[in-house]
């Protein structure tokens, strides 16, 4: 399923218009809103094709997003992550493309987004990472035709700041990072 998403953003990667819209999934059942388990979903795929989860609620105690988790779910529009996460692995919600809303919630320790973890979500308008990212993976918001914002929250004697300035922290800006993000 993923290498399918993964040919349909293939022309991204040529800095060509997508050829056709991302492949749809068999979908799983599951309630609009979503409390995730972390004994039953925390595993690469678990959600994957899912096109029931509306807005989705990762615990506070899981540190990853693994792999592909929610890649191909077509209804997601909100996801609220925790401080603990520290990871969003590779894929994680390729192809959602109707994620508007990536909640980080304050005192945020993530440091790491791999390849492809954003790619195809059309519907996400903006974006506030903390300035403790040190890494962004290839490719991570290609086709994300409607972002025009990433921000970076910064502690500024105690009060939270958003600012467009890149982090000292990052290892650089990774290839094709924001391909295909015609609104940025």
């Amino acid at each position: 399923q993923v290498s399918r998403l993964h040919r349909a953003l293939r022309p991204l990667r040529k800095n060509e218009p997508p050829a056709a819209p991302l492949p749809d999934y068999p979908g799983i059942d599951m309630p609009p809103e979503t409390l995730l388990d972390p004994a039953k979903h925390n595993r690469p795929f678990a959600l994957a094709g899912n096109r029931k989860v509306c807005n989705a609620v990762i615990p506070d105690h899981m540190t990853l997003i693994p792999y592909g988790m929610f890649a191909g779910c077509s209804s997601l529009e909100r996801v609220v992550i925790p401080p603990t996460v520290t990871h969003i692995d590779a894929y994680a919600f390729l192809g959602c493309e109707k994620l508007r809303y990536v909640e980080l919630q304050p005192g945020s320790q993530l440091t790491h987004i791999d390849a492809y973890a954003f790619a195809g979500c059309s519907g996400l308008i903006s974006l506030t990472l903390p300035c403790n990212i040190n890494h962004m993976g290839a490719y991570a918001f290609a086709g994300c035709t409607s972002l025009s914002a990433i921000r970076f929250a910064y502690n500024e004697k105690g009060q939270q700041t958003e600012k467009n300035l890149y982090p000292s922290v990052l290892d650089g800006i990774a290839p094709a990072l924001f391909a295909g993000c015609r609104s940025l």
